[in-house]
């Protein structure tokens, strides 16, 4: 205690544990910093989460409002696509009604000679033969209106268009053969099978080979191939020597009734139209160099 060196002479204060016994420490922390801190966490992952539910819910009816818009879309190519179907079933009805009624007057006249007394046997035989004639041009034109007027339901499948060239090849050799005609095909060797309605494929196909046939001069050469076309998809070409089309006539190529042929009933470039409008498709036509035809089935995907 004392001495020279005590606490008071160094101007120090008695501790307040010198007296020795028991103390107990109080430790007063202040937590309302620390409170702060947790609210704006809290408030920052309210935030968050509220966000990401409102992006969510954007995202959610941002593809609900896709889906509405793609199938409104479709909707109004339904709806386009029948109206113009309606528009050339119209067309097509007044030009069946009036290829019909020639035919039919001279059915009705050969009938009445028929009926009377005084023909002969090789008249009566020949004017019945021409009465079967007739009757058998209008019932093609007939099945062909029907097929130009039906709406089928798409069936698509997989469709091998290698073997499907091949069959038709085998159907249209004998009108070939007919007029010294050679079949060309073009098919890459990657091509696989397409989806499509196969009897409508092939309806369409062969309506355009026969085109083909029918306005190819003797001796000559009608090619079939298979191109790449735009967005990974095929295009089928079916291309002729023929006269070609002149330029006042390309736009009505695919109306029903027009046709520059006598005997043609002027539908089956129709009926590939609306084959191709069905898929989805495009039916095109463009000169062919040299001279010729070129008709195409454009956008038929794998």
């Amino acid at each position: 205690g004392g001495g020279r060196w005590g606490a008071a002479s160094l101007g120090l204060e008695e501790s307040v544990f010198g007296g020795g016994g028991d103390f107990v420490a109080v430790l007063l922390l202040d937590r309302s910093h620390a409170d702060a801190l947790c609210r704006r966490a809290a408030w920052t992952r309210m935030a968050v989460a509220v966000a990401g539910a409102v992006v969510v819910v954007c995202v959610a009816l941002a593809w609900w409002a896709s889906v509405r818009l793609v199938a409104a879309r479709g909707r109004a190519r339904l709806l386009e696509t029948e109206a113009r179907h309606l528009r050339e079933l119209s067309q097509a009805a007044a030009g069946l009604a009036h290829d019909t009624r020639n035919p039919l007057g001279l059915i009705r006249g050969w009938a009445q000679q028929l009926a009377r007394a005084e023909v002969g046997p090789e008249a009566r035989q020949e004017h019945t033969h021409a009465v079967i004639e007739e009757c058998d041009r209008l019932t093609a034109r007939i099945n062909q209106f029907l097929a130009f007027a039906r709406t089928s339901r798409l069936h698509p499948e997989p469709v091998d268009l290698r073997a499907l060239v091949g069959e038709l090849r085998h159907i249209i050799q004998p009108d070939m053969e007919a007029k010294q005609l050679d079949l060309k095909t073009s098919l890459p060797g990657r091509l696989g099978k397409v989806q499509a309605d196969r009897e409508l494929l092939r309806q369409a196909l062969f309506n355009l080979l026969q085109n083909a046939v029918q306005f190819s001069p003797a001796r000559g050469t009608i090619e079939v191939a298979v191109v790449p076309g735009e967005n990974g998809a095929w295009r089928i070409e079916v291309a002729d020597r023929g006269p070609g089309v002149a330029e006042k006539d390309v736009e009505n190529l695919f109306i029903p009734y027009f046709t520059k042929r006598p005997d043609g009933t002027g539908l089956g470039l129709a009926i590939v139209r609306r084959i191709a409008l069905q898929h989805g498709w495009q039916a095109r036509y463009r000169p062919r160099p040299g001279g010729g035809a070129v008709f195409s089935l454009d956008g038929i995907h794998g």
